[in-house]
Order: structure tokens, then sequence, then C-alpha cells
């Protein structure tokens, strides 16, 4: 300790003031504690030579070097996309945008397609209509547990169709069952189609109690987007539309224009570029739009207490998947049994699939256009490259 001692500030040793000794020894603490730990460290000079020998790995070299090797992994697997995607489906151009939620992308067209190509929508733009219609929901100015009547002057106020909800409608399970032939006709409005549509459900024995059967169709949200028109005092779709892009600035390029803007399919006649599509994808993830009740809404199981009358999943993929607000819920299993989704997605007739998966934290979006009733190849090219897209997650 004679050395500890000579580094006191000072102090003598002959002083017999016991204070004095007390605030000595009190001063020279910090000396004596930094060479006790110089002491007992390699990096000090303390311990064995052959340790102070070894250069000490930083925390910022190993993060290079493990952010090095992920992106050597990365490239290999992005290769490997790029592969099976040129040779899976040439007939129909695709690109395929991918973005994990660390804000890393990657994207792959095939010729003849990009992310600014605009693509009819199909059954994708149900996730948008959702999504706008929800917006309103939001803003107060009609809610999930409104009924059709409360702003349409021509729907029934009893019997089946009267205790139908804008929650039901939204998720499908509203019971309407028939979609009128007006739904296709560009010269008729969309009020107009709707009220022959509540004509025609009125009349039909296989109308279901509300909420008790699913049913996927483009009949529920004609009524739903009706219902905001209404609520909202303006003349057509397209004005609410305009308000969810100005508001939101999504799809500043996109319409609603299937069969015409008059009387637009909100279930499947709007048009979208990948890079529109992304970025509402995007928007959802980072909770820049909708409420956080909302979102939730939308994300829910909405069939708990429902049957499945019909479904498109079933019918076309064998996949026993739920449904959420305007967007399956995938699960996996021969019957749905899933705590939560392992993908949401909402693909489309002529083979478009955007999808959000949470657990890998990963969404993205294939875009393509095929013909109609090719939604089961499109799925196909994107579960080509399903196990590549969740290995590419996890190099993130």
């Amino acid at each position: 300790m004679k050395t500890v001692m000579h580094n006191t500030g000072g102090c003598s040793h002959g002083l017999h003031n016991v204070v004095y000794r007390v605030l000595c020894v009190l001063s020279a603490l910090p000396v004596l504690v930094t060479v006790l730990l110089c002491l007992a460290l390699p990096a000090c000079g303390g311990g064995s030579n052959d340790a102070a020998q070894v250069p000490p790995s930083t925390a910022s070299e190993d993060a290079a070097q493990r952010e090095a090797t992920a992106q050597a992994a990365r490239a290999v697997i992005e290769q490997d996309i790029r592969d099976v995607l040129d040779a899976h489906d040439s007939s129909t151009p695709v690109t395929l945008a991918l973005e994990s939620f660390s804000g890393a992308g990657f994207v792959h067209s095939v010729p003849g397609s990009s992310l600014q190509t605009r693509y009819d929508s199909a059954s994708t733009a149900k996730w948008v209509t959702a999504a706008v219609i929800l917006q309103q929901v939001d803003a107060g100015m009609l809610s999930l547990a409104d009924h059709p009547q409360d702003y349409l002057s021509f729907w029934p106020t009893e019997g089946p169709l009267a205790d139908i909800t804008l929650q039901q409608l939204l998720a499908f399970t509203s019971g309407l069952v028939e979609a009128p032939e007006c739904i296709s006709n560009p010269l008729i409005t969309l009020r107009d189609c709707v009220e022959q549509l509540a004509v025609l459900n009125a009349n039909d024995d296989f109308t279901s109690p509300a909420g008790s059967v699913f049913f996927y169709g483009p009949m529920h949200m004609q009524v739903a987007g009706l219902m905001t028109i209404e609520a909202l005092a303006l003349e057509s779709w397209d004005q609410v539309f305009d308000l969810f892009r100005n508001t939101t600035n999504l799809f500043a390029g996109a319409s609603y224009d299937f069969p015409s803007l008059r009387n637009p399919r909100l279930a499947g006649g709007m048009n979208w570029t990948g890079q529109e599509y992304l970025g509402f994808l995007r928007a959802l993830v980072q909770g820049d739009v909708l409420s956080q009740a909302s979102r939730e809404a939308m994300f829910t199981d909405q069939l708990v207490d429902a049957t499945i009358g019909f479904s498109a999943s079933q019918a076309s993929l064998g996949e026993d998947w739920h449904y959420g607000m305007g967007v399956w819920l995938e699960c996996a299993q021969p019957v749905y049994n899933c705590s939560e989704a392992e993908r949401y997605s909402s693909a489309g007739a002529f083979g478009g699939y955007p999808f959000i998966d949470f657990q890998q934290q990963v969404f993205g979006i294939l875009a393509r256009q095929g013909e109609v009733g090719t939604f089961v190849e499109g799925k196909a090219t994107f579960d080509a490259v399903r196990d590549l897209v969740q290995q590419w997650a996890a190099t993130f």
C-alpha cells in the first residue's frame, strides 16, 4: 500500500489529529479504488500477462460482423427469390415487393411488370375499402353498431335485414347472400343498385340471420359503402375515397372505376400500383392509418360465432382461413385453430396477393394481373417463395 499512500494528496504519516487522518484517507479513496480495479483488469495491466496480449472484441466490431454475415446471407436468399420467380410463372408478369418492419426492402420484377405498373384490384380492394370506412368510424361519422336503415331510407326496418350492422357488413357475416346483376352495370348508380340488392335479399329464402353465417361476396361492402356516403352527406364513393387519400397521402393515383365511378364495385373494382399498395401496408404496420381500436377490429377474427356458408379460401385453396374486416386471417391447419393468425392477406381473382406477417415482421405484395379466376396461380407463385421470404425476414 506504500504506492497508494504516496498518492493521497499530500497527507503526512506523522499526523496525529484523528479527524485530519480520516479526511486524508477519504480523499485517497478514488485513487485507491482506481488502483485496485486496475490490478484486477487485464486492460489496466493487471491479471495474467497472457490475457493482456489478447486484443478486446468491441461491441461495435461484433455488430459489424453480424451485419456483414446477415447481408451475405440476405444476398443469397434474394438471388434465390429472383431465380424462383423468373422460372415459376413466366406466362404472367409479376412484381414481388417485400419490406421488413425495420424498413429494409426488396423488389424483383419479371419483365412486363414493375412497382409502377397499374393493376386492376379484384378482391385486393376489400382490405382498402374496409380501411376507408373504418377511418370514418374513427372520425365519429358512423359506428360499427349502426344499421343500414339508419342512413338508407329504402332499407327494411323489419325482418333479418333490419338486424344487420356495419361491423357484420365489413366481416361478411351480414346474412346477405345474393349479388344483383346491377353490380356489374356501369350505367346505374351505386344507390340504385343497393336498393335492388335490398329487395333481392329481402325476398331470398337463403338469407341468414345477421351475424350467423360468413358468406364471401361483393354484396356486403356495397351496402357499407353507401352507408358511409350518406353518413358524410356526399354524392359518391369517389368523394369518400378522396377524403382518405387526402388525409393519408395513400393511393394518390388509384380509383374505384369498375364497372364505373358512379357504380363502383367496392369489394373488387379498384386499381393500384404495387408501390401504392405497399405504402398502404406500411401505414397499417406503423399505425399511421386507423386508430388502434380500428386496427385491432380489422385484424380480429370475426367468425367466432358464425358458420361458413361460402369461403373463397376453402373453395379455391382448401384452406380453412377466417376473416377479419376486409382481410383474411391465414392459419395453416386443416381446421382453423390459430390463436393468432399466421398471416393477414387479401388475395384477388387476378392473382394479386398483399400480406402482412406480424410474426415474421415482414409485409409485401405480389403484384399480378392474370385472367379472372387465377387467384390460385397467384397464391402458388407466392407459396413458391414463401419459405425464402421468411428466411429473408429473419436476417434483420
